[in-house]
């Protein structure tokens, strides 16, 4: 398996979160990665198992969006992707907009079956919401949190921002309802995302509190 998330030298892994700043972390902690190879979603309950003896000596992270943003942002990946489209790529451009694949392809089916659907909380926790990471960031203070990041482990941080996601307004849809969805297929989206802004301190295995 290649090393798309962790670094050895700097004992640092990324739990990257579908569409939360991987093309900025990219340049500073995996520099060997060319522009074209995307950094990988192996989820830290993964790589704990996986490497069991890195997990315990590794300082391991990760990034958070505002949930809207970030379902929008999946949107309009999967809209616009022009390398090798998955078949759930096609199934998104057959929806006439943001809406239709909120209400037709947003579903518990598909968040449990499509990497990129699948809740940060999946990705940052175990089975029982408590945090298998040290530290998560916000898109939102980006520079700032990053930068933590890079002080902790001792590097100077390239700050680029690439996202392969962003295109034209997704159009009009009821944030309301929106927030309704989301609370109910990611349970923990708003939570963590409050946490990461906080920046209140968390730990593993701590419970992501509601």
């Amino acid at each position: 398996m290649t090393r798309r998330q962790w670094n050895v030298k700097l004992k640092v892994m990324f739990a990257h979160v579908p569409k939360c700043a991987g093309h900025s972390i990219r340049p500073t902690l995996f520099p060997w990665l060319g522009y074209r190879v995307r950094v990988g979603h192996m989820t830290a309950a993964e790589f704990r198992d996986w490497k069991p003896e890195h997990y315990d000596d590794f300082f391991v992270f990760g990034f958070v969006r505002r949930p809207e943003d970030r379902l929008k942002s999946v949107y309009r990946y999967m809209r616009h992707r022009k390398r090798r489209p998955r078949q759930q790529c096609l199934a998104v451009r057959k929806c006439r907009d943001f809406g239709e694949f909120v209400d037709r392809l947003f579903t518990r089916e598909a968040v449990q079956s499509w990497y990129i659907l699948q809740p940060a909380s999946h990705y940052l926790c175990d089975t029982d919401g408590r945090f298998l990471v040290d530290f998560v960031g916000h898109t939102a203070k980006m520079k700032e949190h990053f930068t933590q990041v890079c002080d902790r482990l001792g590097v100077e941080p390239i700050h680029l921002h690439r996202n392969a996601s962003t295109g034209p307004e997704v159009g009009p849809y009821d944030e309301r309802r929106l927030r309704t969805k989301i609370r109910t297929l990611w349970p923990l989206e708003h939570r963590i995302a409050e946490i990461a802004l906080s920046q209140d301190g968390i730990a593993r295995y701590e419970y992501v509190r509601p």
